[in-house]
């Protein structure tokens, strides 16, 4: 009877340790999420914020995002309207990329910005 009793708490601790692995991946799965969300969402408001202080008829056809490790490039794509004037540059976004580098995971937080005219 103490055999079995010792083999159900074994079989618990399986079956728990298989539990908590399965969460840990999870959770990893979304703060790897969560910090690219994080970076797009940053982005976005500096672009908006760029776009109203330029004065220029841009629109945000999409931003797209490439990440390997800890490293993220964040590629804006942007419309002008009747210009060909291109006032936001990549360089803008350097206190942006910094920002991010302090609140999530990224080491390296590259931006690229297309134009399409």
């Amino acid at each position: 009877m103490l055999q079995h009793k010792g083999q159900t708490s074994i079989e618990f601790l399986v079956i728990l340790s298989i539990i908590l692995i399965l969460s840990l991946f999870f959770v990893v799965s979304i703060h790897n999420t969560f910090d690219i969300n994080i970076s797009v969402y940053e982005i976005k408001n500096k672009t908006l914020e760029l776009i109203s202080l330029s004065d220029s008829s841009i629109i945000i056809k999409n931003i797209n995002y490439a990440f390997v490790d800890d490293d993220i490039t964040l590629t804006l794509n942007l419309q002008t309207i009747n210009t060909l004037e291109e006032p936001i540059v990549s360089e803008d976004y350097l206190d942006i990329s910094e920002k991010i580098k302090k609140i999530t995971k990224f080491n390296d937080v590259k931006v690229n910005i297309n134009y399409i005219h």
